[in-house]
């Protein structure tokens, strides 16, 4: 193990870190459909972000065509449009001081989620041994414990509970803790079903591509909201917006369809010409 190695786990163990407290600051500034329209975002910041690690050999990847940046735009369109049409039928609020950081937030989540995709692509080809999706998940969990630790510890942000201002999401834990203690076994399950949903994005990201794996993301967004209103467990809008949504829906789907038949399609081809991503 070199120390480049050591830091280049530590540096993306980092990026989760990021990634995560990112998203969850913002959260608590924006309405939940908005932070999921700028989310949806995260296919073509990856994409770019790809090309761009391409371009100084630091990972191995075909170079992207007019047709992938049309398809992947179409897809994060119907994402953006499904959460907007969505967001009709709620009555989110947000306060207007506090939208524009929220979204700042948010457009720096988007680009620390897009790092941790491309380094986990990196990590199968660059790093001497290579690290597999298993050695990625648990060599980074520690170090992206730590990074969180003092976020959570001291930075202070707005509950959604009434007359409970602003706390630390270690105040928070401890109110919870005196309702239910059992809580902290939901929080236990919860970090072994994030382990395993890691484990099978990075498998999905060393066996296809960062940017394909950045996109199956938007694809079960829009699959997850579609089988919600089959099931009765969530309703169209209604009246023009529902229209919107199945739009949304039906365009996300469909770009993503597209994409993987283009990649299966291409696939043979670069193996052909010895490039195996």
């Amino acid at each position: 193990t070199t120390l480049n190695e050591v830091l280049a786990v530590l540096f993306f163990a980092l990026a989760v870190a990021v990634n995560i407290g990112l998203n969850n600051f913002s959260m608590s500034l924006l309405p939940v459909s908005l932070n999921m329209v700028i989310r949806s975002c995260i296919p073509l910041v990856t994409l770019l972000l790809q090309q761009l690690a391409r371009g100084l050999q630091l990972l191995d990847t075909t170079p992207a065509t007019c047709w992938d940046a049309l398809v992947m735009s179409v897809g994060v369109a119907g994402a953006a449009i499904t959460a907007l049409a969505e967001s009709e039928t709620k009555n989110e609020e947000t306060q207007q001081g506090h939208l524009g950081i929220g979204v700042l937030m948010c457009c720096l989540g988007d680009i620390a989620a897009a790092t941790t995709l491309v380094l986990a692509a990196a990590f199968s080809s660059t790093l001497k041994p290579p690290l597999s999706p298993l050695d990625t998940v648990f060599y980074t969990a520690l170090p992206c414990a730590l990074a969180l630790l003092p976020a959570s510890l001291y930075a202070s942000h707005p509950i959604n509970w009434p007359n409970a201002g602003t706390l630390t999401d270690w105040e928070v834990y401890q109110r919870v803790h005196q309702l239910n203690p059992g809580t902290i076994l939901l929080v236990i399950f919860s970090g072994v079903v994030s382990a395993g949903y890691n484990f099978i994005q990075y498998t999905v990201v060393q066996t296809l591509s960062a940017s394909h794996a950045a996109f199956a993301g938007n694809f079960n967004k829009a699959a997850t909201i579609s089988l919600s209103i089959f099931l009765g467990l969530e309703l169209l809008p209604g009246g023009q917006w529902s229209y919107v949504m199945v739009l949304g829906i039906c365009g996300n789907i469909v770009a993503f369809t597209t994409w993987s038949y283009m990649q299966a399609i291409r696939a043979p081809k670069n193996v052909e010409n010895g490039d195996l991503r």
